[in-house]
């Protein structure tokens, strides 16, 4: 694994080696073999800007989202947050074909 800042934030690069085997799910549903590229984020207010984000990282791979738990949101952004539920936001992010 290698470990890179830029700009003040920090990021893994993650080899099929570092990963071999895990999660064991995941290995069955890849069709392909391109670089698996994870994304985080609450997605609380989707917009179009998003939709972008998903275009170009989905250049660099199979694309795999991750959206952020109602309890995860309301403790990173506090009081009236999340705006919408988790499972709302997931279905949201999931109508988006990359």
């Amino acid at each position: 694994m290698t470990t890179v800042s830029s700009r003040g934030l920090g990021y893994h690069v993650v080899t099929d080696q570092d990963i071999a085997g895990f999660p064991p799910a995941l290995a069955a549903v890849s069709q392909t073999r391109r670089k698996k590229v994870v994304v985080t984020g609450c997605y609380d207010w989707f917009h179009s800007g998003h939709v972008r984000f998903f275009e170009e990282v989905s250049e660099l791979g199979e694309l795999y989202v991750v959206v952020g738990s109602d309890a995860n949101l309301a403790l990173l952004k506090g009081d009236g947050h999340p705006l919408f539920p988790q499972d709302e936001r997931r279905y949201m992010v999931q109508s988006v074909r990359m």
